[in-house]
C-alpha cells in the first residue's frame, strides 16, 4: 500500500490511511497492520463491472441486522441481492495498480 497506493493523489492517500487506521482491525483485535492483506471494499463494486470473474456472485435474499449485529439469513420473503462469495483479490489490486 506504502509503494502503489500512498502518494498517488488524494485519493491515494486516503485508501492508504483507511489501511492504516480501519476500525475493523480493532473490533477484530488486529493490533498490527504488517504483512497483512485487507481488502478495499470500495474497489470491489467497480472491478465487479471490469470483470465478473474477479469477484463470483450470486443472489440471495438480503439478511436482517440484528440489535446484536449478527445477520439473519433465514426469513422468508426478503428481496434479493447480489452476494459476492470470492474475490480474486490479486487481478483487482493488479489492475488498479496497473492504471494510478
Amino acid at each position: 500500500m506504502e509503494t502503489w497506493v500512498k502518494g498517488k493523489g488524494a485519493m491515494g492517500d486516503y485508501l492508504y490511511w483507511l489501511y492504516m487506521n480501519n476500525p475493523i482491525r480493532a473490533m477484530d483485535g488486529i493490533s498490527d497492520h504488517y504483512g497483512r492483506s485487507w481488502i478495499i471494499w470500495d474497489l470491489i463494486n467497480v472491478a465487479w463491472l471490469l470483470d465478473p470473474n474477479w469477484v463470483p456472485s450470486e443472489l440471495v435474499p438480503a439478511a436482517v441486522l440484528n440489535d446484536d449485529k449478527k445477520w439473519q439469513r433465514d426469513i422468508p420473503g426478503r428481496h434479493l441481492i447480489r452476494e459476492a462469495y470470492e474475490i480474486n483479490r490479486d487481478a483487482i489490486f493488479r489492475d488498479f495498480f496497473k492504471k494510478t
